[in-house]
């Protein structure tokens, strides 16, 4: 698709449960897809666009930002 050929790195497709943490408050998430620069997490009542977050899959954690969103 055009989108996959306009990223800078190659995603690779997960289905991971995890969470995301913003602002004292965690919500469950799905992880879908993960590359160096990005990854697309679904789930509801998930941070506005801008918000810093930190991602967490058990003792894992990284932090980032939410730069779109669309649905779910």
């Amino acid at each position: 698709s055009s989108l996959s050929q306009n990223r800078r790195s190659r995603r690779s497709k997960v289905l991971m449960a995890a969470s995301v943490e913003c602002a004292g408050a965690t919500v469950p998430a799905k992880l879908r897809n993960l590359s160096k620069e990005g990854a697309l997490v679904e789930g509801p009542g998930l941070p506005a666009v801008g918000s810093q977050v930190r991602f967490r899959k058990g003792e894992l954690a990284l932090a980032g930002h939410v730069a779109w969103s669309a649905g779910n």
